[in-house]
């Protein structure tokens, strides 16, 4: 048996180590994506018909949300927070998002009175010589300061949405606009703590050479209970993803990213979930099967 416990300890304290660093380095490494409202583009009368117009404001929300930084608010959820919302919405009309009705600073007074991080505006226009030219930025919605603006010009609006520059290059928005954010939520430090306790026990359990199997069922049960809320919201499609497919107007397909956040899950806590649970089970001195039967049925519900 104590052979057993050298090894469990060993590989408590191993498997906390290495989450510790996949959770600053890595595919599961803590991310807070600021939330981005993108507003209408600005578009001169005349220049362009509402499909023209309806298909370039897909295409920046949709290239905006490949970029993997922003949790992305199209058109039609900003018009649904806003009917819900009215009180704080500032009062607008209902035609606010009328092309050419929204500009910076009704943009910025919107973003901030909705909660918004990060807000993108845009002007859609045709030039003299009937080119198609796109000026559209992010700003930051606690300053109004710009963070970042893309100005180019295309033979026609097709050459833009088909992900060309002006010379019929391949250009990516989406690439153009990807920024990364450090930023950490409470949910974060939860999980860190987890972790380090973790690495704390498997110290004490050489220090001591025993489990003290409270602390284990409470380690256990926290991983459980983390691992269940992640597979909850990746079943659920979080905000972030349904937010990315807002654009495709309520045809929303989510299985490859629930998929995706799924397995994400199961890397972060399926280590400790079954080294622990192997050694509840192994070291267990008496038929005390209430915690495991308990939870298991939550997970089975």
């Amino acid at each position: 048996m104590a052979k057993a416990l050298k090894i469990f300890a060993f590989l408590s304290i191993l498997l906390a180590l290495v989450q510790i660093i996949l959770c600053f380095f890595g595919p599961i490494a803590f991310e807070q994506k600021p939330s981005l409202a993108v507003f209408p583009l600005m578009v001169p009368t005349g220049d362009f018909d509402s499909q023209e117009i309806l298909r370039a404001q897909v295409f920046f929300e949709e290239e905006f949300a490949k970029t993997g930084s922003f949790a992305i608010a199209g058109k039609m959820a900003i018009e649904e927070y806003i009917q819900k919302n009215k009180a704080e919405s500032g009062g607008f009309a209902d035609d606010l998002f009328e092309k050419g009705t929204l500009d910076y600073f009704e943009s910025l007074k919107l973003a901030k009175a909705l909660g918004f991080s990060r807000f993108s505006l845009g002007m859609l226009s045709r030039t003299a010589d009937s080119k198609t030219e796109i000026s559209i930025g992010i700003f930051k919605t606690a300053d109004g300061t710009e963070i970042k603006r893309l100005k180019m010009t295309w033979p026609d609006l097709d050459s833009l949405l088909s992900g060309k520059d002006g010379e019929g290059n391949d250009f990516s928005v989406s690439d153009y606009f990807k920024m990364e954010f450090k930023t950490y939520t409470a949910t974060d430090f939860i999980i860190l703590a987890l972790f380090l306790g973790q690495g704390f026990f498997g110290a004490w359990v050489i220090y001591r050479k025993k489990i003290n199997s409270l602390v284990l069922e409470i380690i256990w049960t926290a991983a459980f209970l983390l691992f269940l809320f992640s597979l909850l919201y990746a079943q659920n499609a979080n905000m972030d993803y349904v937010q990315r497919f807002i654009a495709a107007r309520g045809q929303i397909h989510l299985a490859e990213s629930t998929a995706a956040e799924q397995l994400l899950a199961l890397a972060r806590y399926a280590p400790l979930l079954l080294l622990y649970g192997f050694y509840y089970v192994l070291l267990r001195e008496t038929g005390k099967w209430a915690l495991p039967a308990v939870l298991f049925s939550a997970l089975l519900y």
